[in-house]
């Protein structure tokens, strides 16, 4: 048995991965502090949630109108395109955290994004090009009637 004095390379990697761990949660820690900072100025952290909102949107119309083609009816809510199998996994919330208003009638779906403020209103800007996040976005049948450049 050897009697050496020193630090064993186990020992050196355990340290280092206890380091790794603390920096990551410091730097985690100040990153989510800086986003929620970003969310409430206008930022672009806003418009990425306006984008993500577009696109759960279109992923969800197109789930619509698989469903109407193959059972010739619309869901009647969200959560039956996933027990149907037309998606796997639904958005609950839109970009903002605001649940989605959908509804059915005789003439197709209209499906709904209250956006920032999570109330119905204001009117967009005409031109709609970008600028505000509070304006509803909203999808008739499919095609995008209110939302930025839609036509």
């Amino acid at each position: 048995m050897r009697n050496e004095r020193g630090t064993s390379l186990i020992a050196i990697v355990l340290g280092l991965g206890i380091l790794g761990l603390s920096a990551g949660l410091v730097i985690s820690r100040y990153a989510n502090n800086s986003v929620e900072a970003l969310a409430g100025s206008g930022a672009p952290l806003d418009e990425t949630r306006r984008q993500r909102t577009i696109t759960d949107m279109r992923a969800i119309g197109q789930a619509i109108a698989l469903m109407r083609a193959d059972r010739g009816a619309y869901p009647e809510n969200l959560a039956e395109l996933e027990t149907a199998g037309f998606f796997v996994r639904v958005p609950a919330v839109d970009g903002w955290g605001n649940a989605w208003n959908y509804s059915t009638g005789p003439n197709g779906f209209t499906l709904v994004s209250l956006g920032e403020d999570g109330r119905a209103g204001p009117p967009p800007p005409q031109p709609w090009t970008s600028g505000s996040h509070a304006c509803d976005l909203v999808m008739t049948n499919g095609q995008f009637t209110q939302a930025p450049g839609a036509r």
